[in-house]
């Protein structure tokens, strides 16, 4: 299924409410890692920034109204981040400048695709994923970092059917090898993504699997020609409470509204030939009652 380039902007169909802009980044030593998340509903919008530098999360989050947005706007901002669209589905710029727990914090990357978009639908949501270098500058306080990580972007629309809320889920990101999401709903198995070969060439994943071993876990997808691939978390992960739609939080224990919790953070990848990658590594699943 093709994919426009005015699909890359904010969106003025009221169906495709909400709206999530989403990059994740790190270096190869799993600081800096970091995450921006913008998500839009009717009229208002949730944003999300968190890095992990000197062994700690540094988190802003924020929740406010927001402006409809115009035919062919360019430009995704909150209170305190901005997202530039320079090429749609190419080249974007991320900013953030704001008090961190008493400490001024800014981000400067730029994003540059090394892999083209993919389009999963599932009813009426959609989710387009690619990954991509980012390159730029944080600083928090007086320390500064400059350098390059990798990572990947999503750009999510629309509402899940109600049997599509998972109790369970994980999502695997080893740019430019393997994006996959799948889980346990209420009624089903669920899986969507794809495998990059070094070829150029992609498959769609068909059943991710995954164990636990001694060290993390270890992710493979016969059916698909994808290997076992073993999963080294570099850091603590980033934890994420999920309430009402629209809302969720970065904090360290549930409030009574929160119904599930999601885990992100910074992983290491290795194949059965030994190639290492940098990449991503996310479960979550619903709070027992």
């Amino acid at each position: 299924m093709s994919i426009l380039p005015e699909e890359d902007v904010r969106h003025l169909q009221r169906e495709t409410i909400p709206e999530t802009f989403f990059f994740a980044f790190t270096t190869a030593t799993g600081e800096p890692f970091g995450l921006v998340r913008l998500i839009f509903g009717a009229d208002s919008l949730l944003e999300t920034v968190a890095i992990r530098l000197d062994g700690r999360y540094w988190v802003a989050q924020s929740q406010g109204p927001c402006e409809a947005p115009d035919a062919g706007q360019a430009k995704i901002s909150g209170a305190q981040s901005r997202l530039v669209c320079i090429t749609p589905w190419q080249h974007w710029r991320l900013q953030f400048a704001g008090d961190v727990a008493g400490v001024p914090v800014t981000l400067a990357l730029e994003f540059r695709h090394s892999n083209a978009p993919e389009r999963y639908q599932v009813g009426a949501y959609t989710q387009v994923q690619q990954d991509g270098i980012f390159t730029g500058a944080l600083t928090w306080g007086e320390a500064q970092w400059r350098g390059r990580c990798v990572g990947y972007r999503d750009h999510s629309w629309g509402r899940r059917a109600g049997d599509f809320r998972a109790v369970a889920w994980t999502m695997a990101s080893i740019p430019e090898r393997l994006y996959a999401t799948f889980g346990q709903t209420m009624t089903q198995q669920r899986s969507f993504g794809r495998v990059l070969r070094p070829d150029g060439s992609t498959v769609p994943v068909v059943a991710p699997q995954i164990t636990r071993d001694t060290t993390g876990w270890q992710i493979n997808d016969p059916d698909a020609g994808f290997p076992t691939w073993t999963v080294e978390p570099l850091a603590p992960p980033l934890v994420t409470y999920l309430g009402s739609e629209g809302r969720e939080a970065v904090r360290d224990q549930p409030q009574p509204d929160d119904w599930a919790r999601d885990e992100f953070g910074p992983t290491m990848y290795t194949s059965p030939e030994g190639e290492r990658r940098m990449g991503f590594w996310e479960q979550g699943g619903i709070l027992s009652r």
